[in-house]
């Protein structure tokens, strides 16, 4: 299993823990997004119950400390990215493109929300720690934690594996 402090980045924490207002985090889901609201919805939820901070949803992207997005192609930031959470000013902007199958489109959005609470991939060593080794490609997969690129198993639906939730309950604990 994947180590969840190695899935945690202090710098991603620290800038959306300056975003909240009394511990809310006000969210945003922009109707780009198509069917995947209710999906998005359900894992912020979700996630809701097990963390110290509260989610709020708001209809005004321009209040929101995380707002989401679905677009049609990411090739303005990378050829091959499906996915991207960027870090703004004063809030993330979270896409994933649309033309990719609901499934992967799923796990994009999960994935992304989990950059936003302070989550890193399991390859990355920027912050001195990482699961197994640097490489995307063979380091965890999926059935360990929604933070790695190779894929294992297909579910049904898109869920935070354990590690994941160990690794924001580690950063957004009571």
């Amino acid at each position: 299993m994947t180590d969840p402090t190695a899935l945690q980045n202090q710098a991603n924490f620290a800038f959306t823990k300056s975003l909240t207002d009394k511990n809310t985090l006000d969210i945003y889901i922009d109707k780009s997004v198509g069917d995947m609201t209710w999906y998005i919805r359900s894992f912020i939820f979700n996630i809701d119950y097990f963390v110290s901070v509260d989610f709020r949803l708001v209809n005004n992207e321009r209040c929101a400390d995380i707002r989401f997005y679905g677009v049609d192609s990411l090739d303005w930031y990378n050829p091959d990215a499906v996915g991207l959470a960027h870090p703004q000013q004063r809030h993330w902007k979270l896409y994933a493109e649309n033309t990719h199958s609901k499934i992967e489109q799923q796990r994009t959005y999960l994935h992304e929300f989990l950059h936003s609470m302070g989550l890193e991939h399991p390859f990355d060593d920027r912050d001195g720690d990482y699961h197994f080794n640097t490489d995307p490609f063979t380091s965890a997969t999926t059935d360990d934690t929604i933070m790695a690129y190779r894929v294992g198993a297909i579910p049904k639906w898109w869920y935070p594996r354990k590690a994941d939730m160990d690794a924001i309950t580690g950063l957004w604990s009571y």
